[in-house]
């Protein structure tokens, strides 16, 4: 019968704990906010980038249309230059996590229109300097 009681007095208690933890979490603003924020924002890696862009048909073979429908459906990414040779864009990590690289898309197009050649990766693993295309 003591069992009973114990058992009782352990339920009410972790009941009454749990309680307590949820209204303070909920009350507190600033927490509901950065979780908010965590939750939209995110950092995205090469293997996302190249995810979305396939996703998006923006690959070899495709048309320059492809992409220029791509990058203007899909916010994440800024268009730094949009020329008739080829194309800088880029995911900016640092604005969600200042030491996180940024991750730029070089598209060069043939003259038929079509993508020729792709480049996908930090600045500092490209041969050309995509962040000067991006001020």
């Amino acid at each position: 019968m003591k069992l009973k009681g114990t058992m009782k007095q352990i339920f009410v208690v972790s009941i009454f704990g749990l309680a307590i933890y949820a209204c303070r979490n909920s009350a507190n603003p600033e927490n509901n906010a950065t979780n908010a924020a965590a939750s939209q924002a995110k950092i995205y890696s090469t293997d996302d980038v190249d995810k979305e862009l396939k996703d998006g048909m923006v690959v070899i073979g495709g048309t320059r249309e492809d992409a220029q429908t791509f990058f203007k459906a899909h916010s994440e990414f800024q268009v730094c230059q949009d020329l008739e040779s080829f194309s800088v864009a880029v995911v900016r990590n640092t604005k969600v996590d200042p030491h996180a690289d940024d991750i730029y898309v070089i598209t060069n197009f043939e003259r038929n229109g079509k993508i020729g050649a792709m480049q996908v990766g930090p600045p500092q693993f490209s041969v050309s300097n995509p962040a000067s295309y991006c001020k």
